[in-house]
């Protein structure tokens, strides 16, 4: 997994900063997987995708809520399908996102015990082949540059394509639960 200071240089300034005061605030590191770690990253358009591993969930959490002022709808639990033992995890999902400065985040905070999992998917999401980066930034590019493909289209076809490298079904993933 890579922390903030790995992928400091495919950041924005502003972005670079706010995380790391998100980081200080719940004093807990941030670690970071998909395009943010790659060359297919198009900054203030792409989402950043974060991981919080913590022993006190619930306590990270309401933190998170806090500073990001999220509303208790932009909080899901999810259960999650690890690629490489097909077992379950269970994580909090913060959506949030900020218009003005055109930044959206999707933070997934997990409890310690699934660290050895989260490491070995994430390493595996984060290493894709580069023929595979490469079509997802034309992917990238056709939504965010030419404006060919509707945000709800990127995503299934991003979603789709990653899901058939990865040999999975769209529907296996991820289960969000509201509550």
């Amino acid at each position: 997994m890579k922390n903030i200071e790995d992928i400091k240089g495919n950041l924005r300034e502003q972005d670079y900063y706010f995380l790391k005061q998100i980081q200080q605030y719940i004093n807990t590191d941030l670690y970071f997987y998909g395009s943010v770690t790659r060359f297919d990253y198009f900054p203030g358009k792409s989402d950043i995708d974060v991981i919080i591993i913590t022993d006190n969930v619930n306590s990270i959490v309401k933190q998170l809520q806090g500073y990001l002022k999220v509303n208790r709808d932009a909080i899901e639990k999810t259960i999650n399908y690890m690629d490489d033992d097909n077992s379950m995890t269970y994580a909090y999902k913060i959506n949030y996102t900020n218009l003005e400065n055109e930044l959206s985040l999707e933070i997934f905070v997990y409890d310690e015990k699934y660290r050895e999992k989260l490491i070995r998917n994430i390493n595996k999401k984060n290493n894709l082949p580069f023929y595979i980066i490469a079509i997802l930034y034309i992917i990238k590019f056709v939504t965010y540059t030419l404006r060919l493909l509707s945000e709800e289209q990127f995503k299934y076809v991003k979603n789709t394509f990653i899901n058939l490298y990865m040999r999975q079904t769209t529907q296996k993933h991820m289960v969000n639960l509201k509550f």
